[in-house]
């Protein structure tokens, strides 16, 4: 209404072969969305188990702690980590969140460094999602993403880079991926920026309504965790 622009740097929603899956999506080839799983697991148990960053040990300027840690200040994985992939979930799936249910295990640090939540969107569909930090350092962070829907499914994987459209009727997309396609996307999101600050850009992967879905979606966890209870977004 304001004219203004909401550009968030949700690195993964920034890459063409993510682009294509949500064109996919919206041009009906799922049919009607009924169910999402969304799971994200990553090397980050130090963070947010209050132990401070790792591989920051030997550096002349530490982050602080309290920046995954505080409990009271936006500490834990859901804020931390979960905000990319439920970003990456939003940019496929249109929906608006209505409720969700969580539970947490608490780390030392007593904010959450694993979740679980299902999620009901608008039109009734549902979604598992699913985040932990206890992955190993040497792995390669993981994030899934599959969308079913009444004509068929499409599978997302980062770790080992897989985008397939599967259908009922056998019309399935997969495509050719290399094997670090789906590395994290840190340049995009900048250059994107600039050509909103010049008015060239075609599109935002990862506009106001992404995030502000990725945000509500945070909210009602953190209110149900804390409540026991199924939490209105």
């Amino acid at each position: 209404k304001v004219g203004k622009k909401i550009l968030i740097p949700y690195g993964w929603n920034y890459k063409d072969f993510v682009t294509q899956a949500s064109d996919l999506i919206a041009a009906g080839r799922l049919g009607t969305i009924r169910h999402v799983s969304c799971n994200v697991a990553t090397f980050t148990y130090d963070l947010f188990g209050g132990y401070g960053l790792a591989d920051a040990k030997d550096a002349m300027f530490k982050p602080q702690k309290s920046t995954w840690a505080d409990p009271n200040n936006a500490g834990g994985y859901g804020w931390g980590q979960l905000s990319h992939s439920l970003g990456l979930m939003f940019r496929l799936v249109d929906l608006a969140p209505k409720e969700v249910y969580a539970v947490d295990v608490k780390s030392d640090a007593d904010v959450d460094l694993c979740d679980a939540a299902i999620l009901t969107f608008e039109n009734g569909a549902r979604a598992s999602i699913s985040g932990s930090a206890l992955l190993p350092k040497h792995c390669s962070y993981q994030l899934e993403v599959t969308v079913f829907g009444t004509e068929g499914m499409l599978a997302m994987d980062m770790e080992r880079t897989r985008m397939e459209l599967r259908r009922m009727d056998g019309d399935d997309v997969v495509l050719d991926l290399a094997p670090d396609a789906g590395q994290y996307a840190a340049l995009e999101p900048i250059v994107r920026l600039v050509e909103v600050c010049e008015g060239t850009e075609k599109t935002i992967e990862a506009d106001g309504t992404v995030g502000a879905r990725a945000i509500e979606v945070l909210d009602a966890m953190y209110r149900s965790i804390k409540s026991g209870k199924v939490e209105a977004v």
